[in-house]
């Protein structure tokens, strides 16, 4: 028997992506499944974490900037990704690492982005990429509970695991890069 959908996500895609989270992490179907749900249970308190006194940057032209700015200077509207802890569970650095090199390899020359809380409490090194579908698709496939969308005018944190994929569509609709 399958598993229910996770939030408004569809039974199937919970199951896609359990199924590609146990191959990517080398563990069973049912603890992919397990963490998928708890990340789901626990994005409660992710939600304050993630948004709240966080420092993202990119690194442009050689020069790491806040993530607000790069988006109002070059109109586009980003995602800011990576591929460290899955669904919010700590891996081991070399881990970690790896996960990030076949992230870039994927995303294919992205820019270099950080989130940071500004307490020190936690960092990740990731990747900035216009905001569309191959960037969710990716962090779906890399086992992401969110990721930042990074407009000129605002920071938003989208929660993948449990989203309905028409939301997540009509977002990217929204975010197409400007000319």
């Amino acid at each position: 028997m399958s598993p229910a959908g996770i939030g408004r996500e569809p039974e199937g895609l919970t199951l896609e992506l359990a199924r590609r989270d146990a191959e990517l992490r080398g563990i069973p179907l049912d603890e992919a499944l397990t963490a998928r749900a708890a990340a789901f249970v626990d994005s409660q308190a992710l939600v304050e974490r993630w948004d709240g006194d966080v420092e993202l940057e990119i690194e442009l032209d050689g020069r790491w900037r806040p993530a607000l700015e790069v988006a109002r200077s070059t109109g586009t509207t980003w995602a800011l990704l990576t591929a460290m802890d899955p669904l919010a569970q700590p891996l081991p650095d070399e881990v970690n690492e790896e996960r990030n090199r076949r992230m870039a390899e994927r995303l294919r020359a992205p820019l270099r982005s950080v989130g940071r809380a500004r307490d020190g409490s936690w960092e990740e090194a990731g990747f900035a990429v216009p905001f569309d579908r191959p960037a969710i698709d990716a962090a779906q496939d890399f086992a992401q509970a969110a990721i930042y969308r990074v407009t000129p005018e605002v920071v938003q944190t989208v929660f993948l695991v449990g989203a309905d994929p028409a939301d997540l569509e009509r977002l990217v609709g929204r975010s197409s890069p400007r000319s």
